[in-house]
């Protein structure tokens, strides 16, 4: 029986899997629950675990032998960003990056499963900080026991857990140091946007200025794009689209002007779709005018620019639309930022060999390789 590889995503309202051959994405199954998940206590998770063996049988897959590593979104999981002054040792760097994850959990660490990741530090130049970034991470020990029972009941080996947003960091903070701005007068700010969250990275002369996680993803909206739409404004009756077909506008249509046909049935204004649409964007606008706000002085916003990555950049006029709200010019999309999800994304960075596991577990795969 041939193995495979997966990648669970599993968040308060969906569950993603992601099947992988021989590194390369083979297929994809997922589910939205129809209500919200509590949490990921045992009995929450077995309540989901025909849920997840109806995906498996979806995908063929089998067996004990596949290894699978489940991709967190959601309470007890928590992930932040760190950067470490110049002359700092790494040892010292690390610490510290493990005591501002303390203050974003709320259970201990003490006997927590806990990862401290350094990514990369800025890049040589005239006014470079020199600063070594990190990310830090941690999933509660009671939620990822149960993770691990789940994934292990489902017949999967279970080979561990991340955090969403440590995944996310790593990739937004390489990518932004990988082609950030040199320019000595210009701040570069990226919004990494995929389907649950994103991240705001600035960059200046070759230093990261800011990091800041973003609540809110693509996904808001496509559940906008679900609400009943009127096809003109004294008609009497709606139009009601299927999530399919939403999450296809999005990437085809993108954000619409006003007078754009969009390819309903029957076909509709876009001024018919903006309402709902301009809710959520204002929402993110607001996150990130904020994020600059607080994060960058009064001249670095100034010259700062706006740019998307990630899923985000698969939605045309989507950067033109939230530059202009946060009042920044917009900037192009790195071109070599490629828009993948973060189940790929995950396979294609060194944190996926970072991935935690249940103490006991840890400490005996230790035995093992000694």
């Amino acid at each position: 029986m041939k193995a495979h590889r997966l990648v669970i995503e599993l968040s308060p309202s969906c569950l993603v899997v992601t099947r992988f051959d021989a590194g390369v994405v083979a297929d994809v199954a997922s589910a939205r629950f129809d209500t919200p998940l509590s949490g990921f206590t045992p009995s929450v998770l077995d309540g989901i675990r025909a849920t997840l063996e109806g995906l498996l049988a979806e995908l063929r897959v089998q067996g004990g032998d596949t290894q699978a590593t489940v991709i967190l979104s959601g309470p007890g999981a928590a992930a932040g960003a760190h950067s470490s002054p110049a002359g700092v040792t790494p040892g010292g760097a690390i610490h510290s990056a493990r005591l501002s994850l303390e203050a974003i959990c709320d259970w201990p660490l003490d006997h927590a499963p806990v990862g401290v990741l350094p990514i990369a530090r800025d890049r040589a130049g005239k006014s470079s900080l020199n600063q070594l970034h990190l990310v830090a991470f941690s999933i509660n020990p009671d939620v990822l026991e149960a993770v691990d029972g789940w994934v292990t009941t489902a017949g999967l080996t279970f080979n561990g857990a991340l955090p969403s947003d440590a995944v996310r960091i790593y990739r937004a903070v390489a990518q932004a140091l990988k082609s950030g701005a040199c320019a000595e007068d210009r701040t570069d700010a990226v919004l990494h946007l995929d389907s649950t969250a994103g991240l705001l990275v600035a960059t200046k002369s070759g230093s990261i200025t800011l990091v800041r996680p973003i609540t809110i993803g693509l996904e808001a909206l496509v559940d906008a794009l679900l609400r009943p739409i009127r096809p003109a404004p004294d008609s009497a009756q709606s139009v009601t689209i299927p999530r399919e077909q939403a999450e296809r506008l999005l990437t085809s249509v993108g954000i619409p002007t006003p007078d754009a046909v969009v390819p309903l049935d029957p076909p509709v204004r876009g001024a018919a779709l903006l309402p709902a649409l301009q809710q959520v964007l204002q929402r993110i606008g607001i996150e990130v005018k904020q994020s600059l706000r607080f994060g960058l002085s009064e001249s670095d916003r100034a010259a700062c620019t706006l740019g998307i990555a990630g899923m985000g950049a698969c939605v045309p006029r989507l950067g033109t639309v939230l530059a202009g709200l946060v009042g920044a010019p917009a900037s192009a999309t790195a071109a070599d930022d490629a828009a993948i999800g973060i189940a790929e994304t995950l396979l294609s960075l060194p944190i996926a060999r970072h991935v935690l596991v249940p103490v006991e577990q840890a400490e005996r795969r230790t035995r093992q390789r000694v």
